[in-house]
């Protein structure tokens, strides 16, 4: 192991028990940092702790020239932004040459999101009669019901649901703890899996008793990868054309509550966002609330042409 890999396992591991950061996002930082690395070791700059902001604008310009969208290079940059301020933290180098690195401005583009039709199409879609398929719904409920992202999702732990006050408790990014409330017929839900599905799914596994409530056909817990392929194959089954992806829910559940009165601050709450900024980016509506608020309020609405 060279010096360069040593740091990048105590960036990880600090990443991981430091910050909370999922498995899926300690990999994308892997991955961006170890390009960095590639990108110096086949250009003959050997030291990566020596990093001047000539070398700095050299890298972006090799990832524009690779044609990078705006997107994964502002990722990129955030990535290496933090490995380098952990080399500064640990007194490993004096500055951070990507402390000062804007990020490229990037067209504004709003967040995927279902109608409540297609969400119930796809609630519908799901075979109930099946062990798994009720487990399913659960899945698809606690997406939409609550916001969460799905590595929050897959760390519930049955102590972290209070059926007294209809809540549950979940860590986030940075290790942000909030609380979210449960509608009734998610709480119900909940209750009947871990009663009935969730008894079954244990059997199959004898050697340990997961504590997390969302279990695989194993028995084990469910991972983020099984969460995915499962939200995968049920948007499948609703048509050919749809590639759902899990995050999409959440980004329905932000623009449903907005939607219908919710406010700005609270929606911030309920989803973990540190900045207002990040959320605002739901206050678009859909055509149809659009439409019938323009039919509804214009002076102009009820009157014939003359």
């Amino acid at each position: 192991m060279n010096e360069f890999e040593q740091f990048l396992n105590e960036f990880c591991i600090y990443m991981e028990v430091e910050r909370n950061y999922s498995n899926n996002t300690i990999s994308a930082y892997r991955i961006d940092i170890k390009e960095l690395y590639d990108y110096l070791n086949k250009n003959k700059y050997n030291d990566f702790l020596q990093i001047n902001d000539t070398l700095v604008r050299l890298y972006y310009l090799y990832l524009n020239e690779n044609k990078t969208s705006s997107k994964t290079i502002s990722r990129k940059l955030s990535s290496l932004r933090s490995f380098y301020n952990y080399l500064k933290k640990m007194k490993y180098i004096s500055n951070n040459p990507f402390i000062n690195v804007s990020a490229p401005k990037s067209k504004d583009k709003l967040p995927h999101y279902l109608y409540p039709k297609e969400i119930e199409i796809i609630f519908e879609t799901i075979d109930k009669t099946k062990l798994l398929g009720k487990r399913n719904v659960l899945i698809i409920e606690l997406l939409y019901g609550t916001g969460m992202r799905v590595s929050e999702i897959c760390k519930i732990s049955i102590d972290d649901i209070n059926f007294y006050n209809k809540t549950i408790k979940t860590k986030g990014k940075g290790n942000k703890e909030r609380i979210i409330p449960l509608y009734d017929v998610l709480l119900s839900n909940i209750r009947n899996y871990i009663a009935t599905e969730r008894e079954v799914l244990l059997e199959r596994n004898k050697a340990i008793r997961p504590i997390r409530l969302l279990l695989n056909h194993h028995g084990n817990a469910l991972s983020s990868r099984g969460l995915r392929e499962i939200v995968y194959n049920i948007s499948d089954e609703v048509s050919y054309k749809l590639r759902l992806h899990p995050h999409a829910f959440r980004h329905t559940f932000a623009t449903h509550l907005l939607n219908n009165g919710a406010d700005l601050r609270t929606v911030q709450e309920l989803l973990g966002h540190k900045n207002l900024s990040t959320t605002q980016i739901y206050t678009h509506v859909s055509k149809e609330v659009l439409l019938n608020d323009f039919v509804k309020h214009h002076h102009r609405k009820g009157d014939k042409d003359e």
